[in-house]
């Protein structure tokens, strides 16, 4: 069976930063052609992360970081710092 994807970004305001765009999804799988548009919210990404925050606490969720993660980013974070004060 053949099977291929396409996927276009649309910018409906490109010279305003922080808004969202919209992605257009082609896929084509055998015979058929299936279209389908992702539109996103306004709603800013510290919000989506907040939310998950307060999911995890309060539903047990699982993190998508971990704390091996956490601990990475310092490091990097720390390198960033050496470098800048040299």
């Amino acid at each position: 069976m053949r099977r291929s994807f396409g996927s276009k970004n649309q910018y409906d305001t490109p010279y305003i930063r922080q808004l969202p765009t919209t992605l257009h999804i082609s896929e084509t799988i055998g015979d058929s052609l299936d279209k389908s548009t992702v539109r996103p919210t306004y709603k800013d990404a510290y919000v989506y992360e907040l939310e998950y925050f307060y999911e995890v606490v309060t539903q047990g969720k699982p993190p998508k970081t971990t704390p091996e993660d956490y601990l990475e980013d310092l490091l990097i974070f720390e390198m960033i710092m050496k470098a800048i004060q040299q």
